[in-house]
């Protein structure tokens, strides 16, 4: 009997340490982790420490990154800080990307907190490295999520070059808004009217010239990286888009 009860006390103990330890996640001192391009779902509920989640990424010095989040059912501040307190950006609630270039090797921290006081709901944050955006070295595309765009005067070439992963079978939605596009933001005077072609990384076209700011669907029959190319309809014109890709279904492929 004794040993029964001791054992009862140990599982008890042992699920009791193991719920601190979950609960614990999301704190400046155990924060949780970011995959380079892969959301990651947060929230913040009243038994949240400190009414804020703490995510973090590895970062090299010189090199730059661009921190995403989307509101989701809360609207949420970022800071942005390293791993020993130095600021690097306060109080970002847009739905904007917020680029830097890192001084040092080492952990960059994300606190994600309510907008407004006792706020509670759910979020999603993200991170990418930084690209040129030329072909050899493309902006890399998050799933679901619209990313801003700008060609201006002194944009390589012309055009701006970016990739996602694809897997054979599965078929995928590209859009983008330009000037073409029908909602208020898109019509403003500093959007661009931009053309887009898609290839698979060999250069075999997927589709080119495409004009309509709906997008393109198409099912993709290799495995590997996707580039699409943005350029202006009208050679030599400068302004904003935002672009995006999202897998549509499986396909079978025979």
């Amino acid at each position: 009997m004794k040993s029964k009860v001791s054992l009862i006390f140990l599982a008890s103990f042992m699920i009791l340490v193991f719920s601190q330890e979950v609960y614990a996640n999301g704190t400046q001192s155990n924060p949780l982790s970011l995959t380079s391009g892969v959301w990651r779902n947060g929230e913040i509920s009243s038994r949240t420490a400190g009414g804020a989640l703490w995510f973090s990424f590895r970062v090299t010095s010189g090199s730059s990154y661009d921190v995403w989040w989307n509101n989701i059912t809360l609207s949420v501040i970022v800071d942005i800080v390293y791993q020993d307190g130095t600021s690097i950006y306060k109080g970002a609630y847009t739905n904007e990307p917020y680029r830097f270039t890192a001084s040092r090797n080492g952990i960059v921290l994300l606190r994600v907190y309510p907008r407004y006081l006792d706020g509670t709901g759910s979020f999603q944050v993200a991170y990418v490295p930084s690209s040129p955006g030329t072909r050899s070295s493309p902006i890399r595309l998050i799933q679901d999520d619209e990313i801003f765009g700008e060609i201006t005067s002194s944009t390589y070439e012309g055009s701006l070059w970016y990739s996602f992963n694809a897997t054979r079978g599965v078929r995928y939605h590209v859009w983008w808004r330009d000037r073409d596009s029908t909602d208020w933001e898109s019509t403003r005077s500093n959007y661009l009217d931009i053309l887009v072609d898609a290839y698979y990384q060999d250069g075999t076209a997927i589709f080119r010239e495409h004009d309509v700011s709906g997008g393109s669907t198409f099912t993709s029959d290799r495995t590997g990286t996707i580039l699409v190319k943005v350029y202006p309809y009208m050679t030599g014109r400068t302004g904003r888009f935002r672009i995006a890709f999202a897998p549509v279904r499986q396909v079978r492929l025979d």
